[in-house]
């Protein structure tokens, strides 16, 4: 998908700009967007890119973000800043964005390093949508760079030092979870209100936290609950075509008898490959499940346009109860107040991930999928899914998006950081 930088010349307070090369950078980007007057600009896909320049695009994103990533990613970014600095890769689009001189804040290394190249007149940012980061994100020499950094966790921030990045250009800002969806800044309570009502069933985890409640959330959540929901929200989001969509078929599998009674609201986030959806069709058909569709017992979510896609998902966040992923970026969404339940991580920066959601306490590893309707309803009943909604919505209690801001109109400071758990 082409992306234009039609519109009114001071549109926005920065240029957001992404690449299409995964999830990530894309998902990211569209958090940011409103920063950018709800636009989002595509490097390796803008109005007036040249062929050559956007085949070279493909190739190193085929290299640095394929299944060899971990291993290539030292050798395409090698390739890729001698070919900014050689053959002037990336100069025509900085020239573009400089014709509207704002702060650039880009989800992707490339854009920001040929922006300092070929001198963009105004400030750089990097925002990093990982829990953890290699030196790939670092430019050659990060002792001399102006490139800023917005980093959601702690251990980025740590990792970057290491790397030579000077302190004056990391600033910790958590991740910034679009707040679109809600009309009213209560309406997030409710949703709160709601949610507990259904993970806390017995009343466990309400009993044993009362004051911490009362003082965070207000008297009412630690009051009982004295309406109960008839159904739990689950989502199941996939993110690589072979392992994921086994384990959702066995998800469907075990959860089939409570999706009929209406126990259970399944959710698929099937991305924008239109195998998955034609899999997971498939699966409804065999199970019995495809006339649950129609009534909104299974609801499935997809689109070949990623803004569309993550758009969808992120509307759809709101009314989940239950959100199982593999640890990525999806982990974030902890900060609405639902908890994760991972299934094994596959890189090192899904393994980040994980390390990062139990370090906040705000999910845990899932268990088999194919027991899924024993081990459901058993942390319905402990208690542990609404204490750990609890932890997640908590560790957000600071606006992210307030924080880069704040940043992007020069007026935050080192000292204020207040993500005690990022």
């Amino acid at each position: 998908m082409r992306s234009s930088f039609a519109g009114r010349e001071g549109e926005g307070i920065a240029h957001i700009v992404a690449v299409h090369g995964g999830c990530a950078y894309e998902q990211s980007a569209f958090h940011l967007r409103h920063f950018g007057g709800n636009k989002v600009i595509y490097a390796d896909a803008f109005d007036g890119i040249s062929p050559h320049d956007a085949a070279f695009w493909r190739s190193f994103l085929r290299f640095s973000e394929g299944s060899f990533r971990s291993l290539l990613a030292p050798f395409s970014m090698r390739t890729a800043y001698s070919r900014i600095r050689s053959r002037h890769w990336g100069r025509h689009f900085i020239d573009m964005l400089a014709q509207d001189r704002k702060p650039l804040v880009t989800t992707h290394i490339i854009p920001a390093c040929a922006a300092e190249e070929f001198g963009y007149p105004h400030d750089i940012y990097i925002f990093v949508p990982h829990a953890d980061i290699d030196q790939s994100w670092v430019p050659p020499r990060p002792s001399s760079s102006r490139i800023r950094y917005l980093v959601p966790t702690r251990k980025a921030v740590q990792r970057l030092r290491a790397y030579g990045v000077l302190e004056r250009n990391i600033f910790l800002t958590g991740y910034p979870l679009s707040s679109e969806v809600f009309s009213r800044p209560s309406d997030i309570f409710i949703d709160l209100r709601r949610r507990f009502s259904l993970l806390d069933s017995q009343g466990v985890f309400a009993h044993w936290s009362s004051p911490f409640l009362s003082g965070a959330l207000g008297d009412d959540f630690s009051e009982p609950v004295s309406y109960r929901a008839t159904s739990v929200h689950i989502a199941f989001a996939v993110h690589d075509v072979f392992t994921d969509c086994k384990v959702g078929e066995r998800l469907l599998e075990s959860l089939a008898q409570d999706i009929r009674k209406g126990r259970v609201i399944f959710t698929l986030f099937l991305g924008s490959d239109v195998r998955v959806s034609q899999f997971f069709r498939s699966v409804l058909s065999r199970l019995h499940l495809a006339d649950m569709v129609p009534v909104g017992g299974v609801m499935l979510f997809a689109d070949e346009d990623s803004s569309n896609y993550f758009s969808l998902l992120h509307q759809q966040m709101r009314l989940v109860d239950v959100l199982i992923t593999a640890p990525s970026e999806l982990s974030y969404y902890v900060g609405f107040g639902v908890p994760v339940l991972l299934t094994p991580p596959r890189d090192s920066r899904a393994h980040a991930h994980r390390a990062w959601v139990y370090e906040v306490g705000a999910g845990m590893d899932m268990q088999g999928a194919h027991l899924a309707h024993e081990w459901l309803w058993d942390l319905l009943a402990s208690g542990m899914l609404a204490r750990m909604a609890f932890m997640g919505y908590m560790h957000t209690t600071f606006s992210p998006s307030e924080a880069i801001a704040r940043i992007l109109q020069g007026k935050y400071s080192h000292q204020f950081q207040p993500h005690l758990f990022a």
